[in-house]
């Protein structure tokens, strides 16, 4: 079975989830893309993963 973090179990078995999907794409010019499949734009860290991307989780 998959361990997760005290706070991720504890969101998970709340009431209701917010959860979504980001993508982190290094390229070998150095550029670096973040996506989301997120109604708003997620920043990870100082990388903003934008959500009008196009990206759909499947």
């Amino acid at each position: 079975m998959r361990q997760f973090s005290p706070e991720l179990a504890a969101h998970l078995q709340s009431e209701a989830t917010t959860l979504c999907t980001c993508w982190v794409v290094k390229r070998r010019d150095k550029v670096v893309l973040g996506f989301t499949d997120h109604d708003h734009d997620v920043t990870l860290n100082t990388l903003v993963c934008l959500a009008a991307s196009g990206f759909k989780a499947s």
